[in-house]
């Protein structure tokens, strides 16, 4: 598995997973996803949008960060959604409904049971996406997400991907 933080490049051939999810106010779910990834033996690059230091006193940091995971999304093989119960995370719910829309992206989400909205994210999907399955844990969500990494055709990040579902991985 490689990994790549934000802001880091990340131009490599093979398979790419991003790590969408809240990351203010939110526990460090990323820094379990990624052990869990690596544990499961996860081939992917690991696109994680959390970083270990933010120059919160730089005015430019925001739009550099914002710029870097709106392109990574773009680019991405697998796109894996995690909703903790700690916050509603807006930005998040955004970034769902606008890649759901997209046929060409995999999605595997999963939501805290806990998780405010949950209810309105599988309602949302049921109808956009019906065959996504909202998974109810991270590890579950990890599962499905490494898994869908592995049938997917390799190539240069960036290429043209062919449509798929990413339904359930128990």
């Amino acid at each position: 598995m490689k990994y790549v933080e934000a802001p880091g490049e990340f131009d490599k051939p093979g398979t790419a997973l991003f790590l969408a999810g809240g990351i203010t106010g939110c526990p460090d779910w990323q820094r379990d996803a990624v052990r869990q990834l690596e544990e499961l033996g996860c081939e992917a690059t690991v696109l994680n949008p959390r970083r270990t230091s933010f120059p919160q006193d730089d005015p430019r940091a925001h739009d550099a960060q914002v710029s870097w995971e709106y392109a990574a999304l773009l680019r991405t093989d697998v796109i894996l959604f995690w909703f903790c119960a700690e916050t509603v995370q807006p930005v998040v719910l955004y970034e769902l409904g606008f890649h759901a829309a997209r046929s060409d992206t995999v999605l595997v989400v999963g939501s805290h049971p806990q998780y405010e909205r949950r209810r309105d994210v599988v309602a949302q999907l049921a109808r956009a996406r019906p065959d996504i399955t909202v998974l109810d844990s991270l590890p579950a969500t990890v599962r499905a997400a490494a898994a869908q990494t592995a049938v997917l055709p390799v190539h240069s990040l960036g290429a043209p991907r062919t449509s798929r579902s990413a339904g359930p991985v128990a």
